[in-house]
């Protein structure tokens, strides 16, 4: 019986017990999930990807910035690649209110599978 091809997601998140429960939450929710704890070994992660789905990325981070890697990301894959960006910070970390772009939502840590859920189904309805 021919297996069931999954959708790709990349993690990205400085802490590892965070990228590894985002891993987790996504792997149940039916993603092959790449996780990394670098967004530069991220970055060159896409280079070479086959194909990618979904982008769940740290804002706050060593090396490049999520807001960073997803600008990278959109240049290197499409301009609506869908991108989930989640920080222990309000979105006021980004100076104020923020106008996010299109395919693009903000989850505040902790959250929850559910909530996780429930974000990807937001992001994939406004596709």
């Amino acid at each position: 019986m021919p297996q069931q091809i999954r959708p790709t997601a990349l993690v990205v998140d400085d802490e590892p017990l965070l990228v590894e429960l985002a891993a987790d939450f996504l792997d149940e929710l039916g993603f092959n999930t790449i996780a990394k704890t670098c967004p530069v070994e991220a970055l060159k992660w896409l280079v070479r990807a086959p194909s990618l789905c979904l982008l769940l990325t740290d804002v706050q981070m060593p090396k490049m910035n999520g807001l960073e890697l997803a600008a990278h990301a959109r240049r290197l894959f499409l301009p609506s690649l869908p991108v989930i960006f989640v920080s222990g910070f309000t979105t006021e970390f980004f100076g104020g209110e923020v106008d996010l772009p299109g395919s693009t939502l903000f989850l505040k840590k902790p959250y929850r599978s559910s909530e996780l859920q429930q974000a990807i189904a937001n992001l994939y309805r406004s596709a």
